[in-house]
């Protein structure tokens, strides 16, 4: 009995380390491989990502519709699991930048609460947004920002522009870890009013 239980332990453990994929996304990726060999772009990269998943970018300066961040867009209603989230994490800290060059969001999560949940970005930098966007925008639940930079929002537009540069309107269970937040923008941090969120850092 002792050996079968054993089998069947690692064979769960196994199971679940074959299910998880590493998917790789580079400021000039395309297709649809997403490997660390042929990157794809972080468009193709959000919608291959399902639970337990760790999409990797790769060094250097993300621009243009198909290279934010944009899971609204790219990765609508798709979350992890409390024991399985979606990890989204630069291959070396600093070294991924997403631009959103003024006219895009670089970093939006969610477009309601609930709507992508289970989710961990890690190690990459975010700047300068559009007027109608955030730098960041966080819409969902249980998500972790680590060693996350994010600067300037609105481009050239005027101060009472919606450039939020880091903006929590609503969401539950956020945890901030060595992230920072600077530059230009109508606010530089704001949360909303959802009762029962809660932030940590």
């Amino acid at each position: 009995m002792r050996a079968l239980l054993g089998t069947i332990l690692l064979l769960c453990t196994w199971s679940s380390a074959v299910l998880a994929a590493e998917r790789f996304a580079s400021p000039t990726g395309t297709g649809t491989a997403c490997s660390d060999a042929a990157p794809c772009s972080v468009e193709t990269l959000l919608g291959q990502l399902v639970a337990g998943d760790t999409g990797w970018l790769k060094d250097g300066v993300y621009q243009g519709a198909a290279y934010m961040l944009n899971l609204a867009s790219f990765a609508a209603n798709k979350s992890g699991t409390s024991g399985a989230p979606i990890t989204v994490r630069a291959v070396n800290d600093g070294g991924a930048r997403i631009d959103g060059q003024g006219v895009r969001g670089p970093l939006v999560v969610g477009t309601s609460p609930g709507t992508n949940n289970w989710w961990v970005f890690q190690g990459f930098d975010v700047h300068d947004s559009n007027a109608a966007n955030f730098v960041v925008w966080a819409y969902g639940q249980n998500l972790v920002f680590r060693r996350i930079c994010a600067w300037n929002a609105g481009g050239a537009t005027d101060a009472a522009a919606n450039n939020q540069v880091w903006g929590v309107v609503p969401a539950a269970n956020i945890l901030f870890e060595d992230v920072c937040w600077l530059g230009t923008g109508r606010n530089i941090f704001i949360e909303g009013s959802n009762p029962e969120q809660g932030l940590a850092g």
